[in-house]
């Protein structure tokens, strides 16, 4: 039957694709048990109790220095609890040493980590996280969805000749240089090729971010998507870096890139590389959209001129790169190719992330048992009566806790966005599991 694992996670309707895959890939992929919970804004319920589950687990969508994600009430019960408790991270070059602190709190026994398996000591020092198992993945794999149906790989339809919704500001100039090539990209390709001619939708200003179905919409509407490694290059371990930079930006609103470098980490922007291929790649191939990526290695998955069109950084085979974007038949065949070695290969698919889970989950719990097993279900043999009373008692006993929070209850939802569906069904799953040990 495999384990009993709680999930913690987060996501509204209109989170990023990405995170909506990721967890939904456990329920769909999984030999083990899961059931998942949002813990965002509210105390941990008290009919929930964690000691029934063989593993906990804290997806990245939860921040867990943050108190309106888990505050003290979800932060006890998971410290306490019996469980093997699993950590999955992303954008880990904030406040390291703090996150350090809240691991060791809550107990954490498993880190499954986006820094590079040569980098992973540098950042988790074994000998301040003792015991801990560190194991690297991507941050994000292929959905399902784009390995049933092959995209239509023809160009012609496509009103969009590159397109690209990038992010940053000032007040990210402490995420390092690699971070503002995501900027950079879409302004300096602008400039590059505004006598060429080109049909381009090009932003990288938040108003203009796109998400969910609307993403993959414009997607398709695009025969080429420009790109960057994603990832930051200055790995602030006490936070300072960040205080420093915000509090100076916000001083001086003109201020560039190469300024407060200078003032505050120029010698140790790029000193632990957090270079890796986005989930963003594996949406465009899904698409048939060509990319167009800055130089760099993507992980060791992509390789240009196989997968994608290279851009040096400093634009020198602009003209090159221009003439590939007029050739339509040179992208359907670059766009079809990239779909059959990244996507229809499955090597990057969330089915084969979810074994690799349920592999080290296996290896773990075979080496290192939860000291709570799993929960007991009804023998067949036990009164019916006594079942029913046992789920109605459960039944009551949570009524009578929602009456109490009743107030707390309606200021949060006053004051969130909608709960996206999954968690109400994964709810009834959660309490039905729940009452039947009860």
């Amino acid at each position: 039957m495999g384990f009993n694992i709680l999930m913690l996670a987060d996501f509204r309707k209109r989170s990023a694709n990405t995170i909506i895959d990721h967890v939904t890939s456990f329920k769909k992929y999984s030999r083990n048990r899961l059931f998942f919970v949002d813990p965002l804004a509210r105390d941990k319920p008290a009919w929930l109790n964690m000691n029934r589950f063989d593993i906990v687990v804290l997806h990245y969508s939860i921040y867990i220095l943050g108190e309106n994600y888990i505050n003290a009430t979800w932060r006890d019960a998971i410290s306490t609890c019996k469980a093997v408790k699993i950590q999955f991270l992303q954008d880990e070059y904030r406040n390291i040493n703090a996150f350090h602190q809240r691991m060791t709190e809550l107990g954490i026994q498993v880190l499954f980590t986006c820094v590079p398996d040569k980098e992973i000591e540098k950042v988790y020092p074994s000998d301040k996280l003792k015991g801990l198992v560190k194991i690297n993945n991507l941050t994000g794999y292929v959905p399902e969805y784009y390995e049933r149906k092959k995209p239509d790989f023809s160009m012609k339809h496509r009103p969009i000749d590159v397109g690209y919704r990038g992010r940053g500001f000032g007040g990210l100039f402490w995420f390092g240089e690699l971070f503002q090539e995501k900027v950079w990209i879409g302004e300096h390709f602008l400039q590059h090729v505004k006598d060429h001619g080109l049909r381009c939708d090009i932003s990288s200003r938040e108003e203009d971010r796109i998400y969910g179905k609307n993403w993959l919409h414009f997607l398709k509407n695009c025969k080429c998507i420009l790109g960057t490694e994603s990832g930051a290059s200055v790995f602030d371990f006490t936070g300072e870096i960040e205080k420093n930079v915000s509090d100076y930006c916000s001083k001086n609103p003109q201020a560039t890139f190469g300024e407060v470098k200078k003032l505050f980490f120029k010698d140790i922007d790029g000193l632990i590389r957090l270079n890796q291929i986005s989930p963003r790649a594996f949406e465009a191939i899904g698409c048939g959209t060509c990319q167009i990526l800055y130089e760099g290695n993507y992980s060791g998955i992509l390789n240009p001129d196989v997968h994608f069109i290279e851009l040096k950084k400093d634009f020198s085979n602009i003209e090159e790169v221009v003439a590939r974007i007029r050739d339509d038949n040179y992208l359907n065949k670059l766009a079809e190719r990239a779909y059959n070695d990244i996507i229809a290969s499955g090597k990057y698919s969330y089915r084969s992330f979810i074994q690799l889970f349920d592999d080290k989950v296996d290896q773990y719990m075979t080496k290192f048992p939860a000291s709570s097993g799993s929960i007991k279900l009804i023998h067949l043999g036990q009164s019916r009566w006594m079942f029913i009373y046992r789920c109605a008692k459960s039944v009551i006993r949570y009524l009578y806790n929602r009456m109490i929070s009743m107030m707390k209850a309606v200021y949060y939802r006053l004051r969130l966005r909608r709960a996206h569906p999954f968690f109400k069904r994964e709810k009834l799953r959660l309490l039905s599991f729940l009452m039947k040990g009860s």
